[in-house]
């Protein structure tokens, strides 16, 4: 739980900067983020890369952005 609180700060941060819109739902977010890398390990069809999470993080954040430009950098 203290790592996804830390990671809830991460979003807020984005929030007041304008990354991302305000109302998004932050639990939801990580949910998104969270659950493949974990699908991942239980399955052990692939691993998790660092290139596969820098996919996950473009794919969710350009849904969660306003613009629908979101990145992980």
């Amino acid at each position: 739980m203290p790592r996804r609180m830390e990671a809830i700060g991460i979003l807020q941060r984005a929030i007041d900067r304008g990354q991302l819109p305000p109302g998004i739902d932050r639990n939801m977010l990580l949910d998104a983020l969270y659950g493949p890398m974990y699908f991942r390990m239980l399955a052990m069809h692939n691993p998790v890369s660092t290139a596969f999470v820098d996919e996950l993080c473009d794919v969710v954040f350009a849904g969660a952005t306003p613009n629908g430009n979101g990145h992980s950098s």
